[in-house]
């Protein structure tokens, strides 16, 4: 594969607290997985001169001097860095709403209440102060990192379109819009200038969201378009879209769009056969390029930055990393293959293949469990929310802790099964049987007679004040 990249988000939880020595085993492991482009996101913990209201990351771990070291380092290690921002909304320009409130977009009630309750509506792109602070915001970043090798730009249409009279306006024959030659033109005008100074810049832009924007998008999928055969202009299918609409007015395969799409792939939680499966979907949904994900701070909001390296190593993430290594070396590849390629890199040559079965159930076990770890909890600390405005949650959380026992009894026979195999085999030391380990560790907390206990006790407190509520 041409592009093998990653997509490292560094806001959420504590992960803008990693410092330096921390990045550094990252990028090692990025090497290690064959990454050849970095996209960092860098918005809100970039001390901008020009627009400090950005800078929201007080106790970031790395200061401007520390992303230069960075920057550095990763490309030693091979791999292009890209400096990722945000383009009408996101970390840190949101900020600007505060200052200049004109500029905010004017959404779509009907949009979802996550992104109707978000920080703003992100910046309207017609508004010529909003594409005048985006601007110089990115021509800022590009100056404090002139060796960065291009741009990662998530433009704002995760929250939909601007809906104001300049966006809404159909201003072309084949139902364009405003807003999305709003989005070409800053694009254009961010690029020419960019490229005055350095010919060679490239820019990776969030791409694809056909559900959010409409089929009248047309305008900008046509610029994407005739960039086909560009190689400074790649574009990141960010929503999976298997179509993209066209002026004869038929939905086209989206592989027809551009010969630099990159398929994002974010299935971390997913267990290891069911990433495979979503590897094998980003090849129909692109050009053969592909971007997995690294964002702890979304994924482990509590996890102190200082434990976030070793999560790499750990069963919730190795699996993730030698999957996007082994496809991206052969697309093609099959099960069966592919399920050898994963024994041999984690268990000794001579051991039974069944650890390898017993690892990918585990596996599965963990990240249900990881999914409810807010839930866990609660059953472990006998936490319940009994204040009067939260009585709307009991119900839902009553059904989640019976779901929860019953995926407790569901594992119990499987999981003394393993754990007595495992105690009566002579196991070599190796990868798999470390990951075997820490997960068993994480299942053996629910499936304790302590756990069940507790969890009992809070259902029945649930039920108590549900019927005390109801009389």
């Amino acid at each position: 594969m041409k592009v093998r990249a990653i997509y490292c988000l560094t806001c959420w939880g504590y992960a803008h607290q990693m410092k330096l020595n921390d990045w550094k085993k990252v990028a090692d492991v990025w090497a290690e997985d064959g990454v050849n482009q970095v996209y960092f996101w860098l918005a809100g913990l970039f001390h901008s001169k020009t627009y400090p209201q950005t800078f929201i990351y007080y106790d970031t771990g790395m200061d401007t001097k520390d992303i230069h070291k960075l920057i550095k380092y990763i490309q030693r290690k091979g791999m292009k860095f890209f400096i990722g921002t945000g383009l009408f909304a996101w970390f840190g320009l949101e900020e600007m709403v505060k200052v200049y409130p004109e500029i905010e977009a004017k959404v779509n009630p009907k949009m979802p209440p996550d992104v109707l309750n978000y920080w703003t509506n992100g910046h309207c792109p017609s508004n010529e102060k909003a594409r005048e602070i985006n601007l110089n915001y990115c021509l800022e970043l590009a100056e404090e990192f002139p060796e960065a090798d291009g741009f990662f730009l998530e433009m704002r249409d995760e929250w939909g379109p601007c809906m104001c009279g300049k966006c809404d306006k159909i201003v072309g024959s084949y139902g364009e819009k405003g807003y999305s030659l709003a989005k070409v033109t800053f694009l254009k005008e961010l690029s020419a200038a960019l490229w005055k100074k350095k010919p060679s810049f490239e820019f990776v832009v969030s791409a694809c969201f056909i559900e959010q924007t409409g089929d009248w998008d047309i305008a900008y999928y046509q610029w994407i378009k005739s960039l086909k055969f560009n190689l400074r202009w790649y574009f990141l299918n960010a929503r999976w879209a298997e179509s993209f609409p066209d002026l004869d007015g038929n939905k086209h395969p989206i592989t027809e769009l551009s010969n630099q799409l990159i398929y994002w792939s974010n299935k971390y939680s997913y267990s290891l056969m069911d990433v495979l499966g979503d590897f094998r979907k980003g090849k129909r949904l692109s050009a053969g390029d592909f971007c997995y994900t690294f964002e702890p701070g979304y994924r482990w909001q509590l996890m102190p930055a200082s434990d976030i390296p070793d999560t790499l190593e750990s069963i919730s993430t190795k699996l993730y990393r030698l999957a996007f290594k082994e496809f991206c070396e052969n697309p093609e590849i099959s099960n069966e293959e592919f399920k050898k390629k994963i024994f041999n890199q984690l268990f000794k040559p001579n051991e039974n293949k069944e650890l390898l079965t017993m690892l990918l159930t585990v596996q599965r076990w963990y990240l249900r469990i990881i999914s409810q770890t807010g839930l866990i909890e609660k059953v472990e600390t006998l936490s319940f929310p009994w204040q009067q405005e939260e009585v709307g949650k009991w119900g839902s959380i009553e059904t989640r802790l019976i779901k929860l026992r019953s995926f407790r009894e569901e594992i119990l026979a499987d999981l003394f099964d393993i754990q007595k195999r495992l105690k009566n085999k002579k196991l070599s030391n190796c990868p798999g049987l470390v990951l075997l380990n820490e997960g068993i560790t994480i299942c053996e907390q629910i499936a304790s007679k302590e756990f069940l206990r507790k969890l009992d006790i809070l259902l029945e407190q649930i039920r108590y004040a549900k019927k005390s509520k109801e009389t």
